[in-house]
Formats: structure tokens, C-alpha cells, sequence
């Protein structure tokens, strides 16, 4: 199994990367990027649950969402413990910080499937379930940090931030896609597929160049980025992969479902996370978190963090 850069899901961030540093005038029509990212976590959804309609649900299932969750619940306080040692923000940035770092980025998790088909290396359905819950834990977690340092447990969970928690549009999109894949007749889905299936890969090469333009401009605009919280967004990730990694190893994963595990565990949110911290943590510097997810850790992971992971699992002789 190899990593292509010169694939054009990779080319076309690039491409958007030095558009947006170069100061090229080039943007997407205002909403259009949403409709892209609808598009894709609802294909994800619906993709997963139609494979996994043709599979049994057993224990291993329960055992692995077990460990996904506790796993999205336990990085936001590795990342937590790592920015207060360090001194690197005050208390309350931290832990909006690490629960970012505690929940997943989809598009990172659609690139490293899109890896895994061109390899022709199968990964199960389940994935996608496990991809979906590792959004909330996260948000619980951060939370939880948030009343530890500043005893406001009374403000966390309100009617609005438990919407934002379990209805925010990344897990609907996700859980019903997947939902409706799994109860769909298997010749009435047939009907959606192409429409769903087939122009996935065109559609992430458009949402990653926008993504190229959005986080070249993220890192521009940024001032708060200094040295200690960048090299905490590049090392954050390998830490979190090599957790991912050993839970991997525990549950017998394939290389394919170790993969994306391994993906799903180094990324950062900044979608959900930032809607529910921002409730959450009113005082506290969203931009930082934004930037520092999407500025320093989602090209880290997109450029070298995937093709990282996979080499590790190489090594090791992963099948």
C-alpha cells in the first residue's frame, strides 16, 4: 500500500494552499463549500450503513465503540495536561483546546479512506459508526475540564448546548446518512448510488482546494499562533495516532481499519467542537482553537501525517 501525493485529492489542497498564500482572488461562491461538506458526511453516512447492512452486528462491535469513546473522551485530557505543563494558554483555552483535539475531522477521515480505496485495501463499515461517536465524547470532556478549573457546571448544560452536543449537523448528517443506508432495500438504494457513490472523489477535490484557500487565510490572519502552541498542534497528533495505534493493536484491527482509527484519533474538530465551546466557553479565544485545529494540525495530518501513520503500520508489518 503506497501514498500517491500526486493524487488529485492531495494536489488539489495544495492548490489551494498557495492560491490562498499567493493572494490569488480565487474563492467559492458564498455557501457553496457547506453544500460540499453536507454532500460528503451524508455519502460517508450513507456509504457505511449500506455496508454494514450486509454484515452481522456482534460483540466486537460493542467492544470497538466502547473503545473509540473512551478514547475521544481520554485525549482532551492528555492534551489538557500537556498545554497546562507547558504553560502554553490559560486554563480555560485549554480545555476548549482539547476537546477539539478529542473529536475527529471527517474530511481528514474521508482523504484516508479515499488512501485506502486507491490501494484497493478494504476497511470495515463500522468505521463510519465509530467516526460519528467520537464527536460527542469529546465535547463532554472539554466540559467536564471546563467545570473542574471554573465551577460553572450550572452554565454547561443547558438546553442549547445539549443541541449543539447531539444534534449539531456533523452527527445528524453522519448518524442519519448512516441510518438511512442501513434500512434502505437494497434496489431502491441502487437508485441513489450514483448520485452519492460516484462523484465522491470529484467532490472532496473541490472541498479540499477550498479547504487549501480557507486555511492558508486561517494562518495568515492568525497572531496568536506562536512557537509553543504550533509544535503543540504538530505533536499532538503523533501522540494521539500512537494512542490510536495501540488500541488498534488490542483489537486486532486490520491495516485498513487500523488506518483510519489511527486518523480518527490524530485529528482535530472544527466544526462541532467550536459550535458547542462556544456556548460553553463564551471568554474564550475560538479563534485560537479554530486556527490551531484547522491552520496547524489538518495540513500536518493531510501532508504527513497520513502517509506517516501508514508507513508506522508498514513497519510494523500490519495486515
Amino acid at each position: 500500500m503506497i501514498f500517491n501525493f500526486t493524487s488529485p485529492i492531495i494536489l488539489c489542497f495544495f492548490l489551494g494552499l498557495v492560491a490562498g498564500f499567493l493572494k490569488s482572488d480565487l474563492k467559492f461562491p458564498e455557501g457553496f463549500s457547506k453544500i460540499l461538506a453536507i454532500y460528503l458526511m451524508f455519502s460517508i453516512g450513507l456509504k457505511g450503513g449500506h455496508n454494514l447492512s450486509n454484515t452481522s452486528i456482534d460483540i466486537s462491535l460493542l467492544v470497538q465503540i466502547v473503545f473509540a469513546l473512551i478514547a475521544s473522551f481520554g485525549i482532551p485530557l492528555i492534551a489538557y495536561s500537556l498545554l497546562k505543563f507547558f504553560k502554553i494558554v490559560d486554563n480555560e483555552n485549554a480545555a476548549v483546546i482539547a476537546a477539539h483535539y478529542g473529536s475527529v475531522s471527517i474530511v481528514t477521515f474521508a482523504v484516508a479512506s479515499q488512501i485506502l480505496e486507491i490501494n484497493n485495501v478494504l476497511y470495515g463499515p463500522q468505521m463510519i459508526v465509530l467516526a460519528a461517536l467520537m464527536e460527542t465524547p469529546a465535547i463532554v470532556s472539554g466540559l467536564y475540564l471546563l467545570n473542574q478549573n471554573n465551577g460553572v457546571s450550572s452554565k454547561l448544560f443547558h438546553p442549547r448546548l445539549s443541541r449543539e452536543i447531539f444534534l449539531n449537523g456533523s452527527v445528524v448528517l453522519l448518524v442519519g446518512g448512516f441510518m438511512v443506508g442501513y434500512l434502505s432495500n437494497i434496489n431502491a438504494f441502487e437508485q441513489v448510488k450514483p448520485l452519492f457513490f460516484d462523484p465522491f472523489k470529484g467532490i472532496l477535490c473541490l472541498f479540499l482546494l477550498e479547504m487549501g484557500l480557507y486555511t492558508s487565510k486561517r494562518i495568515s490572519i492568525s497572531n496568536r499562533l506562536n512557537f509553543k502552541i504550533t509544535l503543540f498542534g504538530l505533536f499532538m497528533p503523533i501522540l494521539s495516532a500512537l494512542l490510536g495505534l495501540g488500541i488498534s493493536a488490542f483489537l486486532h484491527f486490520s491495516i485498513g481499519n487500523a488506518f483510519l482509527f489511527i486518523v480518527l484519533s490524530a485529528s482535530a474538530s472544527y466544526i462541532a467542537v467550536p459550535a458547542a465551546m462556544r456556548i460553553a466557553a463564551p471568554r474564550a479565544d475560538a479563534a485560537l482553537a479554530i486556527a490551531l485545529a484547522l491552520g496547524i494540525t489538518f495540513p500536518f495530518n493531510i501532508v504527513l501525517g497520513i502517509p506517516l501513520y501508514l508507513k508506522i503500520l508498514q513497519i510494523l508489518g500490519w495486515q
